[in-house]
């Protein structure tokens, strides 16, 4: 049997008005469903703790009578409180049809004890909460997942669980829980590698052959060739061509002055 929860519908709104329905001892929340126009209302902050206290979880669905009328089957979506004193501050209904797939969290709870433990292991639990979709009928108020046969090392997934009618909307390989090895542990297990930095130096540094180490030395000296000198010589033949050429000019002026002498004599 799903458990009741009475509420009064409110029309009015605003931050004075919460303000001064939970001085009176209520709380406010607003109903609102798929395809429906949400509404406000008040519960009482005494019966929702004692509900709270009962229920596994959020998402037990609940049976909401709204001005002592009918009941409605309703989820609590979200509940806000007040981080100094842990007041309710605020509560959101989904109103839910037994037809439709609905989507929740649900906490997940560890069984057993891991012999991992025993063996020296740390247990760590790191998927407290899970969201499924369902129909609102299959809805579970919690997960137990058994640890009993957990060893060191060894580590429980999502897709270890098998529920009939469940959808999980997390990824199959998703941990839940895992017996972690102890760091010192680990260390110790581990083997110490020697350390081969010397050995690297020296192959490094290992002596080549020496045909090898001739053809280098005779690669280092090419660029030490004095090239430069090589490109000069043709520029001083380039000087001494003219030199030749002006030669048979000095020739012929010297003729028209053998011939001068010729005629005077």
């Amino acid at each position: 049997m799903r458990p009741t929860l009475k509420v009064t519908t409110r029309n009015k709104t605003g931050k004075q008005y919460a303000k001064r329905i939970r001085q009176e001892g209520k709380v406010p929340g607003v109903i609102y469903g798929h395809g429906e126009k949400s509404f406000g209302v008040s519960i009482d902050q005494k019966e929702f703790l004692n509900l709270i206290d009962k229920s596994k979880s959020q998402s037990t669905i609940l049976e909401v009578v709204i001005d002592d009328k009918g009941p409605v089957p309703c989820i609590i979506k979200s509940i806000q409180r007040n981080p100094l004193n842990d007041q309710f501050l605020n509560i959101d209904f989904q109103h839910i049809h037994l037809s439709e797939k609905i989507t929740v969290r649900v906490p997940i709870t560890l069984k057993g004890e891991a012999p991992g433990i025993k063996q020296g292991g740390i247990l760590d639990h790191r998927l407290r909460e899970v969201e499924i979709k369902c129909l609102p009928d299959d809805v579970l108020s919690h997960i137990e997942v058994d640890i009993s046969q957990l060893k060191i090392g060894e580590t429980l997934h999502i897709g270890h669980l098998h529920f009939d009618r469940v959808e999980f909307l997390v990824p199959k390989d998703a941990p839940i829980v895992s017996v972690l090895v102890p760091k010192e542990v680990a260390a110790a297990a581990a083997p110490i590698e020697e350390t081969k930095e010397p050995d690297l130096i020296r192959e490094k540094k290992e002596p080549k052959e020496e045909g090898e180490e001739e053809a280098k030395g005779a690669k280092a000296e090419k660029p030490k060739e004095e090239k430069p000198k090589d490109k000069e010589k043709p520029k001083e033949k380039e000087k001494e061509k003219p030199k030749e050429k002006e030669k048979p000019k000095e020739k012929e002026k010297e003729k028209p002055k053998e011939k001068e002498k010729e005629k005077a004599g």
